[in-house]
């Protein structure tokens, strides 16, 4: 009977439509000189090891098949380096229920669909099924090895696939495609290789696909375009290379949160994908792209630009001003010329203003001192040709936190409303043109870093500020060297 069972389970496998089924035809008794595959291991444990001797004609042994493939190929592993140091061990963290005689509703990160006639409002594990899987959720749980093709094939009403944080190898395969109900697709944090499938575009129901810091690589499928009702695409840091397609990202109205960042990108920004209605965070710095940074044709709801550490030269568009609602914009590490725009004074919500290391010219436009009363953190350091006085108005931002203009070739004194910066972290001005006296910074309780040096300030630092470093200042440095200083300090850090 048992022999019986094992061929008819055999039978099942191959009648199942999947192109390769690997080896399911080992015998136990030669494991020892043939190491099985996962699939001859699942195949056994089904046929004559499982308590619940689920029917070989039962709509669902195939997922049962599948799962437990998944278990021989990640889990199984570790079985097998048992005469090893337990840290060496790979063993799942979590995995109640899985390979026993219970329904898989009761195996670990599992659900299925209720049964017929129950309350789909009842707790999730009242009863013990094998119903149509749904979700395999089993993030951060110690996985290692590779997703077998099986988990693809056999369990293709799947709205949720969660390995997320784990040591998940391999390749996403082509069979992903056959997931026409999957959702929610989260791979990140793992060591997936390879490139993602043109059969993606098969998953029209995928809402959200995160499967950032791997080692993905090749191009991204314009297939992508068909999953019209994606609102996350999360792809950063990995090995991904091509051009943005503009055509494929462009067509994706619902697309809320799009993150590219840290790969090998070239080629420009597609002007569409700053008119995505919805999309709210655009991160595709740390690539290679080329090229101007496209014009905005219509005020949008996106609140965080990520442009930083590519090679886009010209000027800054001043049509950024129509987000109203950006609140994070970094431009830095490129190649940008000319001034900064006056009309980005009008982004009233911005909190981090990132320009630094550019080629930016003329002056810094005191439009932004009055107007942007939320901004905590200001960078335009590294900026050689940048000139011009510190406006006066800076003290109108009550939230400033760090401004750093190091690097640059600033004119004039320090503002003496700079005192009023409560809440200011970080000033940075060293190396530039700045004259004048120190300004009274005595009640900047939250000062940590003053670095002033690499100018023609002179002065003596009074008594009340140097109390400063009794409270907060960890870092001041002037130029204070010499027998004949500039500034006679004593309780800087570092002289110049």
């Amino acid at each position: 009977a048992q022999q019986v069972r094992l061929y008819e389970i055999r039978q099942r496998i191959r009648d199942s439509g999947m192109k390769d089924v690997g080896d399911i035809d080992c015998l136990e008794s030669k494991w020892e000189s043939q190491p099985p595959t996962p699939q001859c291991k699942a195949v056994n444990w089904l046929a004559l090891k499982d308590p619940m001797k689920v029917a070989t004609d039962d709509e669902y042994l195939l997922q049962r098949y599948a799962l437990a493939c998944f278990w021989y190929s990640t889990f199984g592993l570790a079985e097998e380096t048992e005469g090893h140091d337990d840290a060496e061990l790979h063993y799942w963290t979590e995995h109640t229920g899985w390979m026993t005689g219970a329904g898989l509703r009761s195996w670990q990160g599992i659900i299925c669909h209720h049964k017929p006639g129950t309350d789909p409002k009842d707790n999730i594990r009242i009863y013990d099924d094998n119903n149509e899987v749904t979700h395999l959720r089993l993030p951060d749980n110690s996985i290692r090895g590779a997703i077998p093709d099986e988990v693809f094939h056999h369990l293709t009403k799947l709205r949720q696939l969660d390995l997320s944080d784990n040591s998940v190898t391999g390749t996403i395969p082509a069979s992903i495609g056959r997931l026409k109900f999957l959702q929610y697709l989260y791979l990140y944090n793992n060591v997936i290789t390879g490139a993602i499938p043109d059969s993606i575009g098969d998953c029209i129901d995928l809402r959200e696909i995160d499967a950032s810091n791997n080692a993905l690589s090749s191009t991204l499928p314009s297939s992508l375009g068909q999953l019209r009702s994606l609102s996350l695409i999360g792809l950063f840091e990995n090995q991904l290379s091509g051009t943005v397609p503009s055509d494929a990202l462009g067509s994706l109205g619902l697309l809320e949160v799009l993150y590219l960042d840290n790969n090998k990108f070239e080629g420009t920004i597609p002007e569409s994908l700053l008119n995505l209605p919805k999309l709210y965070e655009l991160r595709v710095n740390k690539n290679q792209l080329t090229g101007q940074i496209p014009e905005t044709q219509q005020g949008g709801v996106l609140e965080l630009l990520y442009l930083d550490s590519n090679k886009l030269t010209g000027f800054i568009p001043p049509s950024l001003s129509r987000h109203s609602r950006l609140a994070s914009l970094r431009l830095f590490s490129n190649q940008l010329i000319g001034a900064i725009p006056s009309e980005l004074s009008a982004l009233t919500s911005l909190d981090h203003l990132s320009l630094e290391f550019n080629q930016l010219q003329g002056s810094i436009p005191h439009e932004l001192m009055a107007s942007l009363s939320h901004l905590s953190e200001l960078y335009i350091q590294g900026n050689a040709e940048l000139s011009g006085t510190i406006p006066t108005q800076i003290g109108e931002l009550v939230d400033l936190k760090e401004f750093r203009a190091h690097d640059c070739s600033l004119t004039g004194s320090i503002p003496s409303e700079v005192g009023s910066l409560y809440r200011l972290e970080v000033w940075d001005v060293s190396n530039n043109k700045l004259s004048g006296p120190i300004p009274d910074m005595s009640q900047l309780e939250k000062l940590a870093h003053l670095k002033i040096g690499g100018n023609t300030i002179t002065g003596v630092v009074e008594n009340d500020t140097c109390e400063l470093t009794k409270v907060s200042l960890e870092e001041f440095s002037a130029d204070c060297a010499g027998s004949s200083p500039d500034i006679v300090c004593a309780c800087c850090t570092e002289c110049l």
